[in-house]
């Protein structure tokens, strides 16, 4: 075994590239074959992706479906008609999950591909009879991206609509909007991010509204929206940090109007794969609207979070042993002392407890579901299938943690017991954190400050001062405003040093 390990190491690329290819084989055989890339954060079984993609493209002669790895698969179909139909009928989508499909080269590996790029078609409206045209249609898809096919088969003098297939690029510019594709981490769920100038006039911002509904409609991913527009769109306000005011019409003190225009909105996917995300209101020089600045993810390392006993670890029996042996401990003092060490005690053993055995919940049920799936793509066994009920039952104690967990992150207790709206929780503790935390804060000499160590020192600062007068004065009488009730003899014999006898 040894040798041979030895001999694979000694291999050098040019002598692979020595070798042979079968070119007539491997035409024959990718001649019928596509690859795709599935773009979502969600796992799906092989088996649903062969089900679900079946059903849509239903091949007259059948296909074989081989997954691999990083949601790549290869279809292998029976006849080039039901290839070349799935090609001209892209793009296609798994469960609102976008999935790439693309021709297979034999002289490329499944990882030299390129799943950058997707055909789709783009339906134009809103032109007069008389500039609907083949020319006009190349000039207006060729703002787009490149154009493959302009089909006019859709005319319709009623609504004065075509429709173009264009290749699908990271960057989409449409009318008042521009809108970007953004693969950032984690690099398998990529968000779209909308840069908007709201029309100014009224009779222009009916199709603005419904541009964006039918964007909304369109993308069911991660999306944020940011720019000078007050339509919501069920979206939810990020909020800010700085000057209230993102525009000022800079006229005189009497006529001097300032609103906050420019926003920043985001739907609940977005929100939660960027809970920190924040929004600060920049200065504002030539232009008189100030620019706002949308970051990700905080900019300094978080402080170290308050102890807070979590519900769902009574699920595990072994937390009352750790409480059990961690009070257990003797302390030496008095009782208010002891019953703080105990406390202490028992905090930092839950912590290294919940570290080392108890784990984290979203991660445990990633973990848990890629395993279920590897061993559902195996061939049934006695062994498999034991191993996918246990499996599955750790999933399900796992989601009745998670149901525990986010209801008391949240501090929402109107709900009844029982609701188990896992993502209304989880949507509500990121909006309480937002909500609850303070980015920046103006000093009395008008300043910002944004550092958190120079936040807290202003806040202590100040409620130092708060209730501290700078001449206190105390009344004569104020002594005599609480009775005596021992006598002058009990207070002297309680302060006598006690006797041996």
């Amino acid at each position: 075994m040894d040798s041979i390990i030895l001999k694979t190491r000694s291999l050098l690329c040019d002598e692979i590239s020595d070798l042979e290819t079968d070119e007539v084989n491997a035409s024959k055989e990718y001649s019928l074959t596509l690859a795709a890339k599935k773009f979502s954060s969600k796992a799906f079984n092989a088996k649903v992706v062969q089900t679900v993609l079946h059903k849509a493209w239903n091949p007259t002669k059948g296909m074989k479906i081989q997954p691999h790895s990083d949601n790549t698969y290869s279809f292998s179909f029976k006849h080039e008609w039901d290839r070349k139909w799935v090609l001209d009928s892209r793009p296609w989508s798994v469960m609102s999950s976008h999935i790439v499909v693309r021709d297979w080269p034999p002289h490329l590996t499944l990882e030299e591909l390129d799943f950058s790029h997707s055909p789709f078609w783009v339906r134009i409206s809103g032109l007069p009879p008389n500039m609907m045209s083949k020319a006009n249609a190349e000039k207006l898809g060729s703002k787009l991206g490149k154009v493959l096919e302009i089909d006019f088969s859709t005319e319709d003098w009623d609504t004065r609509t075509e429709a173009v297939l264009i290749p699908k690029s990271p960057s989409l510019k449409l009318r008042n909007i521009i809108n970007a594709l953004i693969f950032s981490d984690p690099p398998h769920n990529p968000w779209m991010l909308s840069s908007i100038y709201g029309p100014p006039h009224w009779n222009e911002k009916h199709q603005f509204w419904q541009d964006m509904d039918t964007l909304t409609q369109a993308f069911k991913g991660p999306w944020v929206c940011i720019g000078d527009f007050n339509e919501t769109n069920n979206l939810i306000d990020l909020g800010f940090s700085g000057n209230p005011f993102t525009w000022n019409n800079n006229c005189p003190l009497a006529t001097n109007i300032q609103e906050r225009l420019d926003k920043a909105f985001a739907n609940v996917s977005w929100q939660t794969l960027f809970p920190d995300a924040s929004v600060t209101h920049l200065l504002g020089k030539a232009s008189d609207h100030h620019p706002i600045f949308l970051s990700t993810h905080r900019r300094e390392a978080l402080q170290p979070m308050q102890f807070r006993f979590l519900a769902a670890w009574t699920r595990d029996a072994s937390s009352y042993r750790i409480v059990n042996h961690a009070w257990r401990k003797r302390v030496v003092g008095n009782p208010k002392f002891s019953l703080c060490r105990k406390i202490d005690h028992a905090s930092s053993a839950l912590r290294r407890w919940n570290s080392s055995h108890f784990g984290h919940i979203q991660s445990n049920i990633k973990r848990l579901s890629e395993h279920l799936d590897s061993i559902q793509c195996r061939e049934p066994s006695i062994r498999n299938l034991e191993l996918q009920r246990n499996l599955k039952s750790q999933i399900d104690e796992q989601l009745c943690r998670e149901e525990w967990l986010w209801p008391q992150k949240s501090c929402i207790s109107w709900l009844k017991d029982g609701d188990a709206n896992t993502k209304f929780f989880h949507l509500s503790t990121i909006i309480r954190r937002r909500k609850n935390r303070i980015d920046f804060i103006k000093d009395k000499d008008g300043l910002w400050i944004s550092s958190r160590e120079d936040i807290g020192s202003y806040l202590i600062e100040n409620l130092s001062n708060l209730y501290k007068s700078s001449n206190p004065y105390f009344p004569a009488d104020l002594e005599d405003l609480i009775q005596l009730i021992l006598s002058e003899e009990d207070i002297l014999s309680l302060q006598e040093i006690p006797s041996i006898i």
